[in-house]
């Protein structure tokens, strides 16, 4: 049986296409605290009003457990241990300008500031590097592996506006998912955000002027693998690299 491990950065869609998908055969996103969800339930509460202490235990007490599930969903892949446990890994990915946007309207664990700070659980030296460079960075890593392993890449904003027909192919990839509704791609969430389809109008990427636009230049050839200009999205069906 085909095993599987996601990745895609915080803000991503990584929650919503492991419920689209739903199968047995993913490597788990996270390890948890403790076997008592409703006590791992209040620690994650507590985690987003002291973000730093709660990424500062994270960090010593599931570094090690996170080797074993393949690395945490958000960090940098590691191509050796993906490639020794033979998963193949799923990439979700989302315009920068889109995801800077939502990343610092919930700064759980960047704290509100300019800068980021890895964490040692994301698979990177423990060092400072600025919000903007953060996304394009994620996006190399995984150009990279994509060149050495076969991966499934999967745009957000083409998943979100056609449903109706990427649904069909991720039926093809994965064969049977347990919850691809008829039409709302994101309909386990209460609040269907219908604006968020306003705004992938490529003319609110003109708006979303909020990143350092010689990263569009530096990365131009990793965005481009995407489908993602400085101001503008490209449909993108899910395919495999």
């Amino acid at each position: 049986m085909k095993k599987y491990k996601l990745f895609g950065e915080r803000n991503s869609g990584t929650n919503l296409v492991k419920y689209l998908l739903d199968q047995d055969n993913f490597y788990r996103d996270d390890v948890e605290f403790s076997e008592i969800k409703i006590l791992n339930k209040i620690i994650s509460i507590i985690g987003t009003k002291f973000p730093q202490s709660y990424d500062f235990i994270y960090d010593h007490l599931k570094y090690k457990k996170t080797l074993e599930i393949l690395g945490w969903k958000h960090s940098y892949p590691d191509k050796e241990t993906i490639k020794k446990f033979n998963a193949i890994p799923v990439l979700i990915v989302r315009h920068p300008k889109f995801w800077k946007e939502s990343f610092t309207k919930y700064p759980f664990h960047h704290y509100g500031a300019e800068k980021y700070k890895f964490r040692k659980i994301e698979n990177s030296s423990i060092k400072k590097i600025d919000i903007d460079e953060l996304i394009f960075s994620k996006y190399k890593s995984y150009i990279n592996l994509s060149n050495s392993l076969k991966c499934v890449i999967i745009q957000y904003e083409t998943l979100i506006k056609y449903f109706e027909e990427i649904k069909i192919i991720l039926t093809n990839i994965f064969g049977h998912c347990q919850n691809l509704p008829e039409k709302e791609a994101r309909k386990f969430i209460k609040d269907k955000n219908t604006n968020y389809l306003k705004k992938l109008d490529s003319s609110r990427l003109v708006i979303l002027d909020n990143l350092n636009k010689d990263l569009f230049i530096k990365y131009k050839k990793e965005l481009n693998f995407f489908g993602y200009e400085e101001q503008n999205w490209k449909k993108l069906k899910p395919f495999i690299s």
